[in-house]
């Protein structure tokens, strides 16, 4: 139940819906959001087409236009939906949710998310309510966007990023100690080792085929590279580094068609196996708010470490590196940079790094 203090700031007596739907919340949410997706069409073209009405307007529309997006508006939704069976179950339907409703959400989600999560909640609302008018065509007006309030998150007060947490190799080692004693049956462990040794982000392992790994061609290494297309739809080659990570490939690839996914599970189950075998560990209390990105930043301390003893890069040249192999833009700033790797936080702190990593 949400704390009484932050019920009552909004709380105020409202006629009860007058019929309860066919359908549970949730159910409504998602109808919603299905409905709404337009998968393969062009955004501009939609908004400078029919709905614009010839006068330059370009309006808010309820369309969804990626699965990433589509998958985020659901998990919100869910989460809404959740929240209100729990702290509000006289209301049965979507559309008789109110502001103050949402903005008691938000108070409890400020408890424990960061800045930039509340800003793409309080987006995935105006959303929401975009495509609940959409679908319903509610009889009565609905306005979540209309008194909206993002509080200050309690986690990160000054908008600062939660996820930068780079888990030890000591750690990491324990984590797969922990899953190859348990006898798990899920491939899930063997994406958080692919994170480790080619830093792909969890979306990536969860798509990434048999095909992508090419062992039959040199790479820089010698010992082959890994293509993906990853966020913001770059692409990039991740090389092998080492024999015992061109051998691992080999042995986790085996007797699987080159079509086929090598992990073969979504990127929640590949977190949500992380988060059960830190909690076994009894490590929760010390990656509070990391995944599998945790194991991401490890690759990108170690290749830079690696590159610069094994084939005398520059601190310059590592930073470059890096960053390409991670698939990060080319203006990435060096401030973004430290957060993967310690020794270039530790020299920014001191003076010591250049503000931005393309800099000679």
């Amino acid at each position: 139940m949400i704390n009484q203090n932050i019920h009552n700031q909004y709380d105020q007596k409202e006629n009860k819906p007058r019929r309860a739907p066919s359908s549970n919340m949730k159910a409504q949410f998602l109808q919603a959001i299905l409905k709404c997706c337009k998968f393969g069409e062009s955004k501009h073209e939609i908004k400078l087409g029919t709905e614009n009405n010839g006068n330059g307007f370009m309006p808010s529309v309820p369309w969804i236009y990626s699965d990433n997006h589509k998958e985020g508006l659901k998990d919100f939704a869910k989460q809404m939906a959740t929240f209100m069976k729990e702290n509000y179950p006289e209301i049965k339907e979507a559309v008789r949710i109110k502001v103050k409703h949402w903005n008691v959400f938000l108070e409890v989600k400020a408890v424990t998310c960061s800045t930039a999560t509340l800003e793409t909640y309080c987006s995935y609302i105006k959303k929401l309510q975009l495509c609940i008018k959409q679908h319903f065509n509610p009889r009565y007006p609905i306005n979540w966007k209309k008194g909206l309030l993002q509080p200050d998150s309690m986690k990160t007060p000054s908008g600062e990023l939660l996820r930068v947490q780079q888990m030890s190799p000591e750690d990491f080692n324990k984590i797969m100690e922990h899953a190859q004693r348990s006898g798990t049956r899920s491939r899930a462990p063997i994406a958080w080792e692919l994170s480790k040794r080619l830093g792909l982000r969890v979306a990536e392992l969860a798509i990434i085929c048999k095909k992508n790994i090419h062992l039959d061609k040199p790479g820089r290494w010698t010992y082959g590279y890994v293509d993906i297309v990853g966020k913001g739809k770059r692409y990039r080659k991740i090389n092998i580094k080492t024999q015992e990570d061109r051998d691992y490939l080999i042995k986790v690839t085996v007797n699987i068609h080159p079509d086929d996914k090598v992990i073969g599970v979504c990127k929640q189950h590949i977190n949500q196996q992380l988060r059960r075998a830190m909690t076994d560990l009894n490590m929760k209390e010390k990656y509070p708010y990391t995944g599998v990105h945790s194991c991401r930043k490890l690759y990108a301390q170690e290749t830079f470490s690696w590159v610069k003893k094994e084939h005398n890069f520059t601190e310059i040249q590592a930073i470059r590196y890096v960053n390409n192999q991670l698939g990060h833009s080319e203006d990435r700033s060096i401030e973004l940079i430290a957060i993967y790797v310690k020794e270039i936080k530790k020299n920014l702190d001191e003076g010591k790094a250049k503000r931005k990593f393309h800099e000679s």
